[in-house]
């Protein structure tokens, strides 16, 4: 399996053919990300956080921002968080768009928790797993992944919701438009 790391984006990994996970990419490594076949970029970041995508970046590749708070600042992300996430990487998955990168600042805690959310709900052509199996997945790829407790516990009651409430059916659930995208 390749990583990132190995092609030169310093701790960031490939969890599956079509899904990575890291930290913030920057201008330079849009080469790197395109030779790997990314096609999509979800950046996990707050509304409030100065950082944002390089603007090649943003041109170069699909590109979306789910504001979540740093959970290093006490952010815990609310199950429309995770739903907007699962749900633009649904999105893009339907649009045709096979491989995406998924990053907050460090790739440690808002990023591992989308994608361990990601591989729970069985989003997009993979098969779902359990949220152990997810968690698992995710750690054994990238051994710094570390969500808080509090998130855990968000990624806990956000399953419980795909599966009973409606309005957060990862088959149906409508991005909001707090979402932005490019």
């Amino acid at each position: 399996m390749i990583s990132l790391m190995q092609a030169t984006l310093s701790h960031d990994c490939i969890l599956t053919a079509r899904l990575y996970l890291g930290a913030f990419p920057h201008e330079h490594h849009g080469d790197v990300l395109a030779r790997l076949g990314i096609q999509g970029i979800l950046t996990i970041l707050d509304d409030d956080d100065p950082r944002d995508l390089p603007p090649d970046l943003r041109r170069r590749f699909e590109w979306a921002r789910v504001p979540v708070r740093d959970g290093l600042l006490g952010g815990v992300p609310s199950t429309r968080d995770l739903a907007d996430a699962v749900g633009v990487l649904r999105d893009w998955e339907r649009a045709g768009i096979r491989t995406s990168y998924v990053h907050c600042w460090y790739g440690m805690g808002r990023s591992p928790l989308v994608v361990m959310a990601h591989l729970a709900t069985g989003s997009g052509d993979r098969e779902k797993m359990s949220l152990s199996e997810a968690i698992a997945w995710v750690r054994q790829h990238r051994p710094e992944a570390n969500p808080s407790a509090r998130q855990m516990m968000a990624l806990s009651e956000y399953l419980h919701a795909t599966v009973t409430d409606p309005r957060f059916n990862p088959a149906t659930y409508e991005v909001s438009n707090r979402v932005v995208r490019s």
